[in-house]
Protein backbone atom coordinates (compact mmCIF):
# COMPACT_ATOMS: atom_id res chain seq x y z
CA UNK A 1 0.00 0.00 0.00
CA UNK A 2 2.89 2.33 0.76
CA UNK A 3 4.30 1.82 -2.75
CA UNK A 4 0.93 2.55 -4.39
CA UNK A 5 0.41 5.69 -2.28
CA UNK A 6 3.86 7.01 -3.19
CA UNK A 7 3.33 6.21 -6.88
CA UNK A 8 -0.13 7.80 -7.02
CA UNK A 9 1.12 10.85 -5.13
CA UNK A 10 3.90 11.40 -7.63
CA UNK A 11 1.63 10.80 -10.63
CA UNK A 12 -1.05 13.11 -9.27
CA UNK A 13 1.48 15.89 -8.76
CA UNK A 14 2.90 15.59 -12.28
CA UNK A 15 -0.53 15.38 -13.93
CA UNK A 16 -1.94 18.38 -12.08
CA UNK A 17 1.25 20.35 -12.67
CA UNK A 18 0.58 20.11 -16.44
CA UNK A 19 -3.11 21.03 -16.26
CA UNK A 20 -4.47 17.49 -16.17
CA UNK A 21 -7.33 16.08 -14.11
CA UNK A 22 -7.00 12.92 -11.99
CA UNK A 23 -9.60 10.38 -10.92
CA UNK A 24 -8.99 7.25 -8.87
CA UNK A 25 -10.85 4.03 -9.66
CA UNK A 26 -9.89 1.20 -7.32
CA UNK A 27 -6.18 0.62 -7.77
CA UNK A 28 -6.10 2.61 -11.02
CA UNK A 29 -5.43 6.24 -11.68
CA UNK A 30 -7.11 7.85 -14.67
CA UNK A 31 -5.64 11.11 -15.94
CA UNK A 32 -6.98 13.27 -18.71
CA UNK A 33 -6.39 16.69 -20.20
CA UNK A 34 -8.80 19.05 -21.92
CA UNK A 35 -11.81 18.39 -19.67
CA UNK A 36 -13.49 19.83 -17.76
CA UNK A 37 -11.31 22.81 -18.78
CA UNK A 38 -10.31 23.08 -22.44
CA UNK A 39 -6.57 22.72 -23.02
CA UNK A 40 -4.95 23.37 -26.37
CA UNK A 41 -2.61 20.59 -27.54
CA UNK A 42 -3.92 18.30 -24.79
CA UNK A 43 -2.57 15.18 -26.51
CA UNK A 44 0.96 16.57 -26.67
CA UNK A 45 0.79 17.68 -23.02
CA UNK A 46 -0.46 14.22 -21.97
CA UNK A 47 2.37 12.49 -23.84
CA UNK A 48 5.01 14.78 -22.34
CA UNK A 49 3.54 14.15 -18.89
CA UNK A 50 3.62 10.37 -19.43
CA UNK A 51 7.30 10.61 -20.39
CA UNK A 52 8.01 12.76 -17.32
CA UNK A 53 6.26 10.21 -15.12
CA UNK A 54 8.25 7.38 -16.67
CA UNK A 55 11.52 9.28 -16.21
CA UNK A 56 10.66 10.21 -12.63
CA UNK A 57 9.82 6.62 -11.70
CA UNK A 58 12.88 5.05 -13.38
CA UNK A 59 15.19 7.79 -12.14
CA UNK A 60 14.10 7.26 -8.56
CA UNK A 61 15.29 3.65 -8.41
CA UNK A 62 11.77 2.44 -7.60
CA UNK A 63 11.06 0.62 -10.86
CA UNK A 64 11.80 -2.78 -9.37
CA UNK A 65 15.32 -3.05 -10.72
CA UNK A 66 16.81 -3.85 -7.33
CA UNK A 67 16.46 -7.44 -6.15
CA UNK A 68 14.65 -6.45 -2.96
CA UNK A 69 12.37 -3.82 -4.50
CA UNK A 70 8.83 -4.77 -5.44
CA UNK A 71 7.95 -4.44 -9.09
CA UNK A 72 5.18 -2.12 -10.15
CA UNK A 73 3.45 -2.94 -13.41
CA UNK A 74 2.12 0.02 -15.35
CA UNK A 75 -0.02 0.46 -18.42
CA UNK A 76 -0.20 3.57 -20.54
CA UNK A 77 -3.32 3.49 -22.71
CA UNK A 78 -3.64 6.75 -24.61
CA UNK A 79 -6.73 7.92 -26.46
CA UNK A 80 -6.14 11.25 -28.21
CA UNK A 81 -9.63 11.36 -29.69
CA UNK A 82 -12.82 12.94 -28.42
CA UNK A 83 -14.42 11.05 -25.57
CA UNK A 84 -17.58 11.29 -23.50
CA UNK A 85 -17.36 12.07 -19.83
CA UNK A 86 -20.25 11.83 -17.43
CA UNK A 87 -22.74 9.46 -15.88
CA UNK A 88 -24.33 6.90 -18.20
CA UNK A 89 -27.13 4.46 -17.60
CA UNK A 90 -30.10 4.44 -15.28
CA UNK A 91 -30.21 7.00 -12.47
Amino acid sequence: MELLNAYFGELTHLVRQTGGHVEYVGDALIAFWGAPVRLERHAAVACRTALAIRQSWHGSGRSGSAASAPTCGRGWPCTPAASWRGTWGAP
